[in-house]
């Protein structure tokens, strides 16, 4: 992380542990890869992701609690493209992670 700060100000951070868990199956989701955005800020869209085993399988560890939108996107290596911003907003659901918890999500690959 880069951060900038002027002037007497001073920063505290802190880091959390004891997030939650997101896992489950992509339908015909080999190699897949699951995309999870948290909520837009003023200025930034963050986000994690995961690649599918051989089976349409995941998992993404250490997520922080709250609310967030994810989506399975087809595999980039075979030449697929897409209109990300477009199908976050018509095909990602919604999950609420809570600490310490696993959500369980079945996914189908978005196109």
């Amino acid at each position: 992380h880069v951060f900038e700060i002027s002037g007497p100000a001073s920063l505290k951070m802190i880091y959390k542990t004891g997030g939650g868990t997101v896992s489950g199956t992509v339908d015909k989701g080999a190699y897949a890869l699951v995309v999870l955005m948290s909520d837009a800020t003023a200025t930034t869209r963050l986000g994690v992701s995961a690649s599918c085993d051989p089976n349409g399988g995941f998992s993404i560890p250490a997520i922080p609690p709250g609310s967030y939108t994810i989506m399975a996107v087809p595999d980039f290596s075979t030449g697929a493209s897409l209109e990300f911003p477009s199908l976050l907003a018509s095909n990602g659901k919604r999950v609420r992670v809570e600490a310490g918890s696993t959500v369980q999500v079945d996914l189908k690959v978005s196109k």
